[in-house]
């Protein structure tokens, strides 16, 4: 599932006045996206272990900010599913 990352902090209106966002965590900043050019043939659709087993392209809890976690809990995952053997 392709995702793309609103770009907000918990202080963008702290200039307008305190706690504007207290709100901040109840909707996810990684949000998901449609791909602009959806592609039958691609190297990394070519085989299931072009994705399975690559954290690189999985949102983990090691690549989202710290004061994002809580928000974008249900779009994070554990680890990437794992490798498909025999391919």
């Amino acid at each position: 599932m392709t995702l793309r990352h609103a770009p907000i902090a918990e202080d963008n209106f702290d200039y307008y006045g305190k706690d504007l966002l207290s709100n901040f965590n109840s909707l996810p900043t990684w949000k998901y996206a449609t791909p602009h050019n959806i592609q039958r043939k691609t190297h990394q659709n070519a085989a299931c272990s072009n994705c399975h087993g690559n954290d690189d392209l999985f949102l983990t809890a090691d690549k989202v900010k710290p004061e994002e976690l809580e928000a974008n809990q249900p779009v994070i995952v554990p680890a990437a599913p794992p490798a498909v053997s025999g391919q």
